[in-house]
């Protein structure tokens, strides 16, 4: 009788070992293991035990929200560079002017443009690399640059760069400015 009583306890506690899974694939392509039923699932039919460390999770290759960055359409420039102003500069100015240069290897081509960002803003398409932007509000700002061609297709991209805005107040009448 104890025995009788002791395989009612196990079985009791032990999962049963021919338990269902499910096998799917998501909309990325990657299969999808569950005990739950989901239609299109393929049944698997498993002998013995299965033991399988969880995997860590992959990061996505966009955050949630944001879509892919945009790919290059075709490979006219070997270099953008946004070179003034430098990451991490601090701009004084009395009126928000911050002077913007961009390198660009070879020149700008004919029919293409550049587009700045300042803080996810897109200014009015460029053909100079030397511009002054007027009216920048005190603060942190990011600024970036595209080249793009004639269609709208991306070219080329700089790198992003951070920089400070301080306005100070021009001196009055009198006022010796500082060194």
């Amino acid at each position: 009788m104890r025995v009788f009583t002791w395989l009612m306890m196990l079985s009791l506690v032990s999962p049963p070992a021919s338990a269902a899974v499910y096998r799917w694939t998501d909309e990325q392509g990657s299969p999808v293991y569950t005990d739950q039923v989901v239609p299109g699932a393929e049944e698997l039919h498993l002998s013995g035990s299965v033991v399988q460390s969880p995997q860590p999770a992959r990061a996505p290759a966009t955050a949630p929200g944001q879509s892919a960055p945009e790919p290059i359409v075709a490979d006219v420039y070997s270099r953008v560079d946004i070179t003034q102003p430098t990451k991490g500069t601090v701009i004084t100015s009395p009126d928000g002017a911050v002077r913007v240069e961009l390198t660009l290897e070879p020149v700008l081509q004919a029919g293409h443009q550049i587009f700045l960002q300042l803080d996810g803003d897109t200014l009015p398409p460029q053909r100079s690399s030397n511009l002054t932007l007027s009216r920048v509000s005190a603060g942190r700002h990011l600024l970036s640059a595209v080249v793009r061609n004639a269609e709208g297709g991306l070219l080329r991209r700089a790198e992003t760069v951070s920089f400070d805005m301080k306005l100070e107040a021009a001196p009055g009448p009198g006022v010796a400015a500082s060194p």
